[in-house]
């Protein structure tokens, strides 16, 4: 019985340091109340769905369209993809097997998306991108350059 007597006289000793303590880690802890809720939103694996409001049909085919995860791409585009934007509207508008998710970048922005793909729209941007990727450039510019000179 002593013991127990003497181990709350000890609390008693210690009870103001301990809640002064816990007073000073209320605030740590809420602060991390936001990080915490952008790990949660990751781990529930919720992409944003833009095809909601949007037409299933192709624009450009009038086929009906597929619903599909895509990464979205954050960052100023290279060169490539550049090109690529400039002709997405006309030649293959639900084609881009990414969206553009803007330039500014910060922790817990959303990686996938849900959008509609027209498979007609896929099939000519692969062959679009296939005629010009910077590889093919550089090749033709360089064949052209031998000819050239073999003439």
């Amino acid at each position: 019985m002593d013991l127990i007597v003497n181990y709350i006289h000890k609390l008693k000793k210690y009870y103001h340091l301990l809640l002064f303590i816990a007073i000073l880690l209320v605030p740590i802890d809420a602060g991390n109340t936001a990080e915490y809720q952008l790990v949660m939103k990751s781990l529930d694996n919720n992409s944003p769905d833009y095809t909601v409001g949007r037409d299933s049909k192709c624009s450009l085919h009038s086929l009906e369209m597929n619903r599909t995860e895509v990464d979205i791409s954050y960052g100023k585009p290279n060169e490539s993809k550049e090109r690529e934007m400039k002709i997405v509207g006309t030649n293959f508008p639900n084609g881009r097997n990414y969206i553009s998710g803007g330039c500014v970048v910060w922790s817990g922005m959303d990686v996938k998306a849900i959008i509609y793909l027209c498979t007609s729209c896929v099939e000519v941007r692969n062959k679009w991108l296939e005629k010009n990727s910077m590889e093919q450039i550089w090749f033709d510019r360089v064949k052209r350059i031998l000819v050239d000179l073999n003439q």
